[in-house]
């Protein structure tokens, strides 16, 4: 039986700022950037012209904003020039500095469990992250999200956070373990064959969400790290931690996002429809939104432009068929509104990033 003492490292307690909502542990920001450092990078380079304070990863359990751990994410890969930067860090992770959510977990009695509590206990490490298991048990799948919008960049920290989990049951359990199928929301032109390799299964890319298909008979496997002691003790503080959180407010920019995602392409991403599909009236919907600081029409306009971006980035698909999938009339239109948004027509954006890469 092992006690609490001979974890350190282990967090009891999960505070926010309120002025850094949605946080997200980023004790493996502060890992990275150690590592750039130890690499010759300096702080200038680091930060480049992200508005990242490097100052916020300093303590000793850091939490920041999602955008700025993302960003960071993203800084790295491009400034190392490896675009799976995130992938690769996820796979050597140190499971224990993630503190009390990794205890937790390390502690389980099996796969499932471990999945479950994560799940369960998630806001502790990161209010942006949103995990479903309803279908766990049935299909052995795992669903995930970030309660962002589009245009934070978040490819290499969700590949960061999908290897990390894989790589924890693999180890935990001892068992080279396989998914059947993994799917990412974000698109990806290079590295597809790598990425395959290492789940062993196939892996699709611009799907409509994270999720990852397990076999059922594998959320049985028992992990070498069950301590029951240990796990209904952690699972205690994670109760009183979570408790301290409160509620997390609806996001609206998020859920109008979410909602105009499939609505683009039918041509009925009005104000009225939306609000009624989220069980609102247009004039409540409006206020949410100015209350957070922006309109209806500039998040269509922000995730056109978001999702333009990654979609000439990474996807590879002609600008014909963007232009369709983010509801424009033809393709003269998209390019225009292209322009105006990054200054650059799409090929000249696309030749840029591909030289950049």
């Amino acid at each position: 039986m092992t006690s609490l003492e001979h974890y350190p490292a282990l967090n009891l307690m999960a505070q926010r700022n309120t002025e850094q909502y949605p946080f997200h542990s980023a004790i493996f920001g502060k890992v990275l950037i150690d590592d750039l450092k130890s690499q010759g990078f300096s702080v200038a380079q680091i930060s480049g012209n992200t508005g990242l304070r490097l100052g916020a990863f300093e303590p000793a359990d850091p939490r920041v904003s999602f955008d700025a751990m993302a960003s960071l994410f993203e800084r790295a890969a491009e400034l190392t020039g490896d675009d799976l930067l995130g992938f690769k860090r996820g796979q050597i992770r140190e499971t224990r500095r993630a503190g009390l959510l990794a205890f937790l977990g390390m502690a389980a009695p099996t796969v499932g469990s471990f999945l479950t509590n994560l799940a369960r206990y998630q806001r502790v490490y990161s209010e942006a992250t949103e995990i479903s298991i309803e279908r766990l048990w049935q299909e052995g799948l795992y669903e995930w999200q970030f309660s962002v919008p589009r245009a934070v960049e978040r490819r290499q920290i969700a590949e960061f956070g999908a290897a990390a989990t894989l790589s924890d049951i693999r180890r935990l359990t001892g068992r080279h373990v396989r998914p059947t199928r993994v799917e990412f929301r974000h698109h990806r032109a290079g590295g597809v064959a790598t990425i395959k390799r290492f789940y062993g299964c196939p892996v699709l890319f611009g799907s409509d969400r994270n999720r990852t298909y397990l076999k059922v008979s594998d959320l049985d496997l028992p992990l070498r790290t069950a301590d029951e002691y240990l796990f209904r003790t952690v699972e205690t503080y994670c109760m009183d931690a979570l408790s301290k959180l409160g509620q997390r407010a609806t996001d609206s920019v998020v859920a109008v996002e979410n909602e105009i995602a499939g609505r683009l392409v039918s041509g009925d991403a009005s104000l009225a429809g939306v609000a009624r599909a989220l069980g609102l009236s247009a004039r409540t919907l409006s206020r949410r939104l100015f209350e957070e600081g922006t309109t209806f029409s500039a998040v269509v306009e922000d995730y056109r432009a978001a999702m333009a971006k990654q979609l000439i980035r990474d996807a590879g698909m002609p600008v014909t068929e963007i232009a369709y999938l983010l509801g424009y009339g033809d393709a003269s239109a998209f390019s225009t509104a292209f322009k105006r948004w990054t200054g650059q027509t799409a090929t000249a954006f696309r030749s840029q990033r591909t030289k950049d890469s």
